[in-house]
């Protein structure tokens, strides 16, 4: 365990594990609304009902990826600010 932290920032491992807790709900209020929109479509043609579930699974790839990179950034943002305030005290 010693390895990941010497190989990955505080920064990273906290966004990463940000990033897993919330891609939990946007997964699944994805799939809900992807359900819904298969009951509402149930009569449309296959090829439609196709696109609407790539689309989805689009969604469930980029929405952790777009997640992680504000964390990220977040985090890094708090640090340079603390560091700055602990700087000018």
């Amino acid at each position: 365990m010693d390895f990941i932290f010497k190989i990955l920032s505080n920064d990273i491992i906290e966004a990463l594990g940000l990033t897993l807790v919330h891609s939990l709900w946007q997964g699944a209020l994805i799939a809900i609304v992807l359900g819904v929109l298969m009951l509402a479509t149930h009569k449309f043609t296959s090829g439609t009902r196709y696109i609407l579930a790539v689309t989805a699974s689009l969604f469930m790839l980029i929405c952790p990826v777009y997640t992680f990179i504000k964390n990220y950034n977040a985090e890094s943002k708090y640090e340079n600010s603390a560091a700055i305030a602990k700087a000018s005290a």
